[in-house]
């Protein structure tokens, strides 16, 4: 019941993303607008890191090891973390070209396109695998 009501909230709240990012360029620009995005989300799951830190030292009995990242997964969360700002910028950026409407059909058209050539290729390869 807990997960269906999350789903829920944040089906709301990207719902809603749209419209706030709209409002908040009538005073920024969209380059400081995806900044703040970016600095909120980057304090808040800092903060929760922090708890989960916190309360895993005060409850658990042996503390976890921390492993060591490979150069891989670093440049591969690096390239993500690079696709995933232009991306917004861009978005952002077409809100002060276009409505809200045609700009959230046109960014969530590009996922929807790249998950169905996707899902195609994986049918494909997976028949000529079986």
């Amino acid at each position: 019941m807990w997960a269906i009501a999350a789903l829920g909230v944040g089906v709301i709240a990207i719902s809603f993303a749209p419209i706030f990012i709209s409002l908040s360029e009538g005073e920024l620009v969209p380059n400081a607008t995806i900044f703040n995005r970016f600095w909120v989300a980057t304090v808040t799951l800092g903060l929760w890191n922090g708890v989960l830190v916190v309360r895993g030292r005060l409850f658990d009995k042996q503390p976890i090891k921390p492993q060591p990242y490979s150069i891989e997964p670093l440049g591969l969360l690096l390239a993500a973390g690079i696709v995933i700002s232009v991306a917004l910028i861009l978005w952002a950026w077409s809100l002060i070209k276009t409505s809200v409407a045609n700009s959230t059909f046109m960014h969530y058209l590009t996922f929807v396109i790249l998950g169905g050539w996707l899902g195609a290729l994986t049918r494909d390869l997976f028949s000529a695998w079986l």
